[in-house]
């Protein structure tokens, strides 16, 4: 990666680029990590080949040693506006290259933390039509790159909807032809049924009510002696499928695949990541915590999710 200064064909605007330095410097843990901003800036700049700012050195990595290390006098978050690096006017790649370095295990290690500042990313990107996403693993941690978003690509898969057949064959076994109809207003949600996801639930529906949908689960339902032939229908009827991966639950992750297969639009949540199967941790996953404050915090960011979808 090098630094380009201005770039005319740039699509992610200095609005969206000033919100996320914004919100780099509100981290409570400085977004270089550990190492500094040196060490973070070595990874992505050849900073030994950079012109210097200051005459006394021939290279940037002189003069960002002389003003950082030894006499630490530049302003916090220097390097947002220091042209070299071109994060206010350069290109989109090398602008999102540096978000997601700063989302690397090296740098960010709590991984809960890490999916948190991801989907503040996807936020504030999304309108310019870019996102974050997990692309591989170092040591079980995972890594995050960048892509371009197509219209109409599922919140949580990357089917486009109009590649999405509607033709279905029910064969006998382990589902009959479902009687409910596909229904455009309607969220289901596949969680575990112990009280203590109660009040997640209820989360959940005031968010699905907000946004003008129903919301159902499987057990406000009993049409069929077998319960999976009610959840087989839930999720076909279903525009948006909520599924909740948290404490592994099997069933969940089986609801999940039914959902997939039928090309519905799926909102995982967990309150770990580390619940998040390993195939699925390169969707978009919502972290929340089963208190109060998360809670609310959970309704906020469905709100926002379905929001987006409409």
């Amino acid at each position: 990666m090098r630094g380009n200064g201005s770039n005319p064909n740039k699509s992610i605007t200095w609005i969206t680029r000033r919100d996320i330095f914004e919100y780099l410097d509100s981290w409570s843990e400085h977004w270089a990590g550990p190492d500094g901003e040196l060490a973070f800036l070595r990874k992505l700049y050849p900073l030994h080949e950079m012109h210097s700012t200051d005459s006394r050195f021939p290279t940037a990595e002189g003069d960002i040693i002389q003003h950082t290390v030894n006499n630490d006098d530049w302003e916090r978050n220097w390097v947002f506006s220091d042209d070299r690096f071109g994060l206010k006017a350069g290109s989109d790649e090398d602008f999102l290259t540096f978000i997601a370095a700063t989302l690397h295990p090296a740098n960010c290690r709590n991984v809960n933390v890490a999916q948190s500042h991801c989907e503040q990313f996807n936020e504030l990107l999304r309108p310019d039509g870019w996102e974050l996403y997990q692309r591989g693993e170092v040591s079980g941690r995972p890594k995050y790159h960048f892509r371009k978003m197509a219209p109409g690509v599922f919140v949580s898969t990357d089917i486009v909807q109009s590649d999405a057949r509607r033709v279905y064959t029910f064969a006998p076994g382990m589902f009959k032809e479902p009687k409910r109809q596909p229904d455009s207003s309607l969220v289901s949600v596949m969680m575990d049924f112990r009280s203590e996801y109660k009040p997640v639930y209820e989360a959940i529906r005031t968010a699905t009510t907000n946004c003008g949908y129903k919301c159902e689960r499987a057990d406000d339902i009993w049409n069929d002696s077998v319960i999976v032939q009610d959840i087989f229908e839930l999720i076909f009827a279903s525009k948006i499928v909520v599924v909740d991966f948290s404490s592994k639950n099997p069933n969940v992750m089986y609801e999940t695949g039914i959902a997939h297969a039928f090309g519905k639009i799926v909102l995982p949540i967990t309150q770990s990541i580390n619940d998040v199967p390993f195939d699925l941790r390169h969707h978009r996953v919502l972290v929340y915590l089963n208190n109060e404050e998360g809670r609310r915090e959970l309704i906020t960011k469905l709100v926002s999710r379905i929001q987006s979808i409409n």
